[in-house]
């Protein structure tokens, strides 16, 4: 086992010499065969312990097991106790995944800390089939089957080729000493009852259930690859991005065969994977939007607007503009304003200082607020002005007006000036603004 653990863990890391490593052991069996290999291959790497106070005694005795083994032996060890089920409940989340973000963190900072090259996980064979069965049960796409990933940026997962069995073994020949994490026995966790109850079943079935399993791994993740491949030049094909915002022609993909199956595969990142819910929004008029916890998207016409919903972004932009500083050019600059890449978006405008009073400021258009466009003798809505210029919902959200003191609008910003405040034959100071 410790020949083809090192050659796996070549695969990853082609100088083990000069690297160094920062290894997650929970004390249980997995995880000490882990650090048992990285002693036994004189490689460099420093411990990591999670305690997550759910097991009482049973978790301070890991700890402690964990914290004379590493002393003996002269191992660097980082220990953590964390209020997971506090985290929980603050986040409102499962245990599980209370205890999935606290310890990755964690594992992030010493990473950084401690200058460190890779974290290793224990992760093995039958915790890739496990986690096959969950996504299945969830309907996850082609990505979720693939598993576990063997290597995902600074995470190795070296044992991954190795089913539970072949790690006992090692653990039992070797004679190491491990902890048993009680709840591994309790069938309430969708992971333990597929652990207990399917796979020993799937044993008796197929002799060859961990090799099959591993073709299966490899075939998956091909398909995804090609897959991923195809629909990398769908998207070039089909989309464009527009500062945050990204737009999708449906219209046009829908012309060509299995359109619709190509948006959904578009869409799917994003958490978009209700058909009949897009199919609804795809029949109705222009405006219509659904979102999720995260994305909002937008049928604007024969497109698609996809952005990720920024909570600030309609909160009020205090920027003031001083009186004395009505002499000089005054530059605004504004992030992810996806308005500069329309056609008619004007980027400077210039007006007669003497009528303007100081400061100015800058907001969100009120419900049903008026101004004097350039060149009318009458006011118009704001709301039918942008509604004239058929700027879609998340474009309307964008737009802002520059007020003066008495909260007369000088600018609809990037659009149209007011009438009222434009340059003429008598005036003596200007003020120019731009958006950069």
């Amino acid at each position: 086992m410790k020949e083809i653990f090192e050659f796996q863990l070549q695969q990853f890391v082609v100088d083990m010499q000069h690297t160094t490593f920062l290894l997650a052991v929970s004390g249980g069996v997995d995880s000490m065969v882990l650090l048992d290999l990285f002693q036994k291959l004189g490689l460099k790497f420093q411990v990591a312990h999670c305690n997550f106070q759910l097991r009482g005694e049973e978790s301070e005795d890991e700890t402690q097991f964990l914290n004379e083994f590493c002393q003996k032996r002269q191992i660097i060890l980082h220990i953590k106790y964390f209020d997971t089920k506090n985290y929980a409940v603050q986040y409102k989340q499962s245990i599980q995944m209370a205890a999935r973000e606290l310890r990755y963190a964690w594992f992030q900072e010493l990473l950084i800390e401690n200058q460190l090259d890779y974290l290793v996980t224990a992760h093995h064979l039958n915790d890739q089939i496990e986690t096959y069965f969950i996504n299945s049960l969830r309907a996850t796409g082609t990505k979720g089957l693939i598993g576990i990933p063997a290597k995902n940026e600074q995470i190795i997962r070296p044992l991954l080729s190795f089913s539970r069995t072949e790690i006992e073994q090692y653990a039992t020949d070797n004679q190491l000493e491990w902890k048993e994490d009680s709840s591994n026995q309790s069938t309430k966790y969708i992971r333990n009852k597929i652990r207990k109850e399917i796979i020993p079943i799937l044993e008796e079935i197929s002799p060859d259930l961990y090799q099959n399993f591993q073709q299966l791994f490899s075939n998956v993740k091909e398909d995804y690859l090609l897959k991923d491949e195809f629909l990398t030049q769908i998207k070039q094909r089909f989309t464009r991005k527009e500062q945050d915002v990204l737009i999708i022609d449906f219209e046009k993909l829908f012309q060509e065969e299995n359109g619709f199956i190509k948006l959904k595969q578009i869409l799917l990142p994003y958490g978009f994977s209700d058909e009949n819910e897009l199919e609804k929004m795809l029949q109705s008029i222009s405006g219509k939007y659904i979102q999720n916890a995260d994305y909002q998207l937008l049928k604007n016409r024969g497109e698609l607007h996809l952005r990720e919903i920024n909570l600030n972004f309609n909160k009020e932009l205090h920027f003031f503009i001083k009186k004395n500083e009505q002499e000089e050019n005054i530059t605004l600059i504004f992030e992810n304003f996806f308005l500069k890449n329309r056609a008619d978006f004007q980027f400077v405008a210039e007006f007669d200082a003497e009528n303007i009073q100081f400061p100015l400021h800058i907001r969100v258009p009120k419900e049903g607020e008026l101004f004097q466009p350039l060149g009318m003798n009458g006011r118009k809505k704001i709301s039918k002005y942008l509604k004239d210029k058929k700027l879609s919902i998340f474009e309307k959200e964008a737009v802002r007006v520059l007020v003066d003191a008495k909260d007369e609008i000088l600018w609809v910003i990037g659009f149209q000036i007011d009438n009222r405040f434009k340059l003429n034959k008598n005036t003596t100071k200007i003020l120019k603004i731009t958006v950069q």
